[in-house]
């Protein structure tokens, strides 16, 4: 009876083990414009090619190819523009800060704070997970 239950568990395994396969291959086939399955690079640069670059951008970020996610929403032509003469004198008179002081400071004089991201970008949300606990604490 056990080398009955052995087959049987074995047969179970190479069947999920064959629709897992079956499933990898079927991905092949899969619209994508969807932008919240999981690709495998050869299709993110298919949708590359049709200068998608925002989408393709967001896929390379599911697979943690980070580089090229940053790479090609570079590319995606939301850059800002040139700025002005008075912009730059302007920005000129700017000088940087921490950036964790200052939201954690500036948050005890606040009632909410909305933070947002870019979702090709993991750094956005490793850096609003460094705030937290200073967050919780304040």
């Amino acid at each position: 009876m056990a080398f009955t239950w052995k087959i049987m568990t074995i047969l179970f395994v190479l069947q999920t083990a064959g629709g897992l396969i079956k499933n990898v291959f079927a991905q092949q086939k899969l619209d994508l414009g969807k932008p919240n399955d999981y690709y495998f690079s050869s299709q993110i640069f298919k949708i590359a090619e049709k200068k998608d670059f925002h989408l393709a951008s967001f896929q390379f970020s599911f697979i943690s190819d980070y580089k090229k996610a940053l790479q090609y929403a570079d590319s995606s032509g939301s850059q800002f523009g040139v700025l002005t003469k008075e912009d730059s004198s302007y920005f000129s008179k700017f000088k940087p800060v921490s950036a964790h002081t200052y939201i954690i400071e500036r948050a005890k004089r606040e009632r909410i704070i909305i933070f947002n991201e870019a979702h090709h970008n993991p750094q956005h949300r490793a850096f609003t997970l460094s705030l937290l606990q200073d967050l919780y604490d304040s």
